[in-house]
């Protein structure tokens, strides 16, 4: 399908400042719109001068330096590095688009009865939101000289809506702040260091070779270490390598729903186990992808399947690093059951997902022992945490971000959508709009939407499923035993 936004403009946008000493820094006109595209450029602007200037940095790899690098973590093979505060740096390209469809249209952000639970995502798509030139830094792991680290699109619509495809809640504050007359903007509070993620890690980093009983702690935790150089066996290209036709589909569940049921596991789980409403939650998208694939298990006589879920550095470090810390310093830790077993439920899988997190905290010290062994990696792009396909599936959470809390000066967003890989096993959760204005105080009550990339078949399993249908009719919760 032809996409109907055409590119109005491309530019590139630095701080409004002097630059001084460059920084080294490396890396663990017919627009009719609420928001005119001159005060959003200029918001932009001031907004890179106040505390995000690496934005416009140019995004490498650092010289490999075999003597230096064995007393400096940060010049080994494969280090990425942010250089910036220079009247060289590429900038942030900043692209204005226009759609002549409107935003409510099928093709973009159908309005939805808030009635409706369960809709076919892939009706809708992100096709030209998404800026394809110039390339990113690095986009094939050699290019980067002159290329942006950031790309910003701003797309208006026929109706008057626009689309912010990089949101910054620093800079909707500048953007509102322009409204009400003022340019002098509070120095934002966020943190842009790196380096205090690799202090968090266990002992010497910059020594030549690693701590061997620490590098044998993170290695007995349960994260994937996929070579992605390593040749398959036989020749051929494993099954989680090929790509696989999907069907996007989201799922809305209430905040009844999820507290009624997280609170029917509860009672039937041991005393011993601590369980969230998100381990219950992540629980009942689990079990629907298990049960949709049950007939390739059986197939292929598999014994057990993964979830990768993605988890947060920042608050596993001792001390932990502030909520206003740039980045997303990520993981996957896997949860592994048996699937040829006759007891999984959606305790047994709640359970082990709980159980799995707990070898996380900061009191089991794993995180700072992963942060020294990724320290040692002999190319860190080279091996990979997770990956997809029959036995595998990934979970990544939205949640409690605030994304419908930003405000640009005009009222919060009418919907955000999550850009995800449309690969089988791919899951995606975060929150819902509110309902009211201030919405619920818990992250639940407003309920949340999760997006599910499956096969097929698999898919079709799923929507046929009897305990999906029975939740989409109300008739048990979301998460039951």
């Amino acid at each position: 399908m032809t996409s109907s936004v055409h590119v109005l403009s491309s530019k590139r946008l630095h701080p409004i400042e002097t630059f001084s000493v460059p920084k080294r820094v490396p890396l663990s006109t017919r627009l009719q719109c609420s928001l005119p595209i001159p005060l959003l450029t200029r918001a932009l602007e001031l907004i890179l001068a106040e505390g995000y200037a690496q934005w416009c940095g140019q995004l490498q790899f650092a010289k490999y330096d075999q003597e230096r690098a064995k007393t400096d973590h940060t010049l080994r093979y494969g280090r990425a590095l942010l250089e910036y505060g220079s009247p060289a740096d590429p900038g942030v390209e900043f692209v204005v688009a226009h759609c002549d469809e409107p935003l409510a249209s099928e093709s973009y952000f159908p309005t939805r009865d808030p009635d409706v639970r369960l809709w076919d995502a892939g009706r809708a798509s992100a096709r030209g939101l998404i800026p394809t030139s110039p390339p990113l830094a690095l986009y094939n792991l050699v290019d980067y000289d002159g290329l942006p680290g950031v790309i910003v699109q701003l797309t208006t619509f026929a109706c008057g809506g626009m689309t912010l495809v990089t949101f910054v809640k620093d800079w909707a504050l500048a953007a509102r702040s322009l409204l009400n007359g003022r340019e002098i903007l509070e120095q934002p509070k966020a943190i842009f260091d790196p380096s205090r993620i690799d202090s968090g890690a266990a002992g010497d980093i910059d020594t030549p070779k690693r701590d061997q009983a620490i590098v044998e702690t993170s290695r007995k935790l349960p994260i994937n270490r996929n070579d992605w150089w390593a040749a398959p066996s036989g020749g051929e290209t494993p099954a989680w390598g090929l790509g696989l036709t999907t069907i996007p589909d989201e799922l809305k569940t209430s905040g009844h729903d999820i507290e009624r049921g997280s609170d029917r596991i509860w009672e039937s789980c041991p005393s011993t186990v601590r369980l969230s409403k998100s381990d219950t939650l992540q629980a009942f998208l689990w079990m629907l992808v298990l049960r949709g694939r049950q007939s390739h298990f059986i197939q292929h006589q598999d014994q057990t399947a993964n979830l990768n879920i993605t988890l947060g550095v920042r608050e596993r470090l001792t001390p932990a690093l502030s909520p206003t810390f740039l980045g997303s310093p990520i993981f996957m830790a896997r949860v592994e059951v048996d699937v040829a077993s006759s007891k999984l439920t959606l305790q047994t899988l709640a359970s082990s997902i709980r159980n799995t997190l707990t070898l996380f905290t900061p009191a089991t010290y794993a995180v700072p022992c992963l942060l020294h062994d990724m320290a040692f990696e002999v190319c860190p792009y080279r091996i990979w945490g997770a990956f997809l396909g029959r036995r595998n599936s990934i979970v990544t959470s939205w949640l409690r971000l605030g994304v419908y809390e930003i405000d640009f000066g005009t009222g919060g967003a009418r919907a955000v959508e999550a850009v995800m890989p449309s690969m089988d096993g791919c899951i995606q959760v975060m929150d819902a709009p509110p309902k009211a204005a201030g919405g619920g105080s818990r992250w639940y009550e407003n309920g949340i939407v999760a997006s599910l990339h499956l096969r097929e078949d698999v898919m079709k399993n799923v929507l046929e499923d009897p305990l999906l249908a029975a939740v989409l009719q109300g008739d048990k919760p979301i998460i039951d035993t």
